[in-house]
C-alpha cells in the first residue's frame, strides 16, 4: 500500500508540475476561485444523470422522462464516466466504473465545500477512473480530453484547496 500512495504522490507532483507549475496558459485568479467556488454544484449536478442512468440499467427505475434525462446528462456532465457509452460493452464493467465515480464524487462534494486537499483529490483520483475507462473501452479521444482538459482546470485550482484536516 505504501508503493501505491508514494507513486499517486509522485503522479500528482508531476502532473501538478506540468498542468500548474510550468505551464504558461495559467487561468486568471478569479476564475480559478469562481472554479473553486462552483466545483462542487457542478460535480452534484453531473451525479444527478449518473445515478438516473445507473437505475435504469439496473432496471431499478425505468420512466421515459427519467431515461431521456439520464441519456442527455451524459453529454452535458462534469465528464462523466457514462457519456459516450456505446452499445455492446460489457454491463458489469461499465456499471462498477459508474459507481466508483459517482462514490468518489460524492464523496468529494462536502470536503470541496470546505476547501480541503482530500476534495480535490477523489475528484482526482475519479478523473483517473474516466480515463482508466477510456483505455478500457480504446476511446482514445476521450482519454486524450479528459487527460488535457479535466487535469488542466484541477491542477490550476488545486492550490486553492488546503492540506490540513479541518
Amino acid at each position: 500500500m505504501e508503493t501505491l500512495s508514494s507513486f499517486m504522490s509522485g503522479f500528482e507532483l508531476s502532473l501538478n508540475k506540468t498542468f500548474a507549475k510550468k505551464n504558461p496558459l495559467r487561468l486568471p485568479k478569479n476564475i480559478r476561485l469562481n472554479l473553486v467556488a462552483l466545483m462542487p454544484y457542478l460535480i452534484a449536478v453531473s451525479i444527478i444523470p449518473n445515478i438516473l442512468g445507473l437505475l435504469i440499467t439496473l432496471e431499478i427505475y425505468n420512466n421515459s422522462i427519467i431515461s431521456f434525462i439520464a441519456g442527455i446528462g451524459g453529454f452535458v456532465t462534469f465528464y462523466s464516466p457514462s457519456a459516450f457509452a456505446t452499445i455492446g460493452q460489457s454491463t458489469f464493467v461499465m456499471l462498477t466504473i459508474n459507481v466508483v465515480w459517482i462514490l468518489l464524487m460524492g464523496l468529494a462534494i462536502p470536503r470541496l465545500l470546505a476547501r480541503q486537499h482530500e476534495g480535490w483529490y477523489y475528484v482526482f483520483c475519479a478523473s483517473l477512473v474516466v480515463i482508466a475507462e477510456s483505455l478500457i473501452y480504446m476511446q482514445i479521444v476521450r482519454l486524450i480530453f479528459n487527460a488535457i482538459f479535466i487535469w488542466y482546470i484541477l491542477f490550476q485550482i488545486r492550490q486553492h484547496y488546503n492540506h490540513k484536516a479541518a
